[in-house]
């Protein structure tokens, strides 16, 4: 079943900030001092290790 788009409740942006590209694990004000791309890598390592 497709969602019903007539329910989106997201509101528009209304600052004038240039938004930038964003990685959905970016959590703003969360620092775990690890990258994306480590993140990924040990996500990978994980699945070949378990398959």
């Amino acid at each position: 079943m497709k969602p019903d788009k007539s329910k989106d409740r997201r509101v528009p942006r209304t600052d004038d900030k240039p938004r930038k590209k964003a990685s959905p694990l970016d959590v703003e004000g969360v620092d775990l001092g690890v990258t994306t791309g480590e993140i990924v890598n040990m996500i990978r390592e994980s699945r070949e290790r378990h398959g």
